[in-house]
């Protein structure tokens, strides 16, 4: 009975830990963002540009649950990308297609907290691009990783 009780409150701590925005997700980069969600997503927009990503659209969840009369908190989906390093890539493997162009997630959590999310350079480069036949490149890699983080911050932060 003392191993089914300590089963039962593992699985009910793991849930708890799994809707926990803290809780790491393999691939993803998650940060607090100190402004209101629609602020946040506009300085997102801004920071893109500003570092020659074009901002392909916004993909609003909440907005479309209330198309539907449901209630969402913010949020929202930003994609992006550079054409000029994208299409290379779909010409080798149009499948990847499927995973860029690359996307921010930006929502506010149940206490009210903005969030940030984006998959991770190294994810990109270790997983995505092999799962369409693609090298990953070092180099590539982490300067990617550094201008993500740069963007995520100047929005974030």
């Amino acid at each position: 009975m003392s191993k089914f009780i300590f089963v039962v409150v593992a699985l009910v701590l793991s849930l708890g830990a799994w809707a926990d925005e803290t809780t790491p997700i393999e691939g993803l980069i998650a940060q607090p963002s100190r402004y209101s969600a629609g602020d946040t997503v506009n300085r997102l927009e801004a920071a893109l540009k500003a570092n020659g990503m074009m901002v392909f659209g916004r993909l609003d969840h909440s907005q479309a649950a209330e198309s539907v009369g449901l209630t969402l908190k913010p949020l929202v989906v930003v994609v992006f990308g550079n054409p000029k390093n994208g299409t290379p890539i779909f010409v080798r493997s149009p499948t990847f297609g499927i995973d860029l162009p690359q996307k921010f997630l930006v929502w506010e959590d149940a206490k009210g907290q903005v969030w940030l999310a984006y998959n991770s350079a190294e994810y990109l480069h270790q997983v995505i691009r092999p799962r369409h036949g693609v090298k990953g490149d070092p180099a590539q890699m982490k300067s990617q990783a550094a201008l993500l983080a740069k963007m995520a911050h100047s929005a974030a932060q």
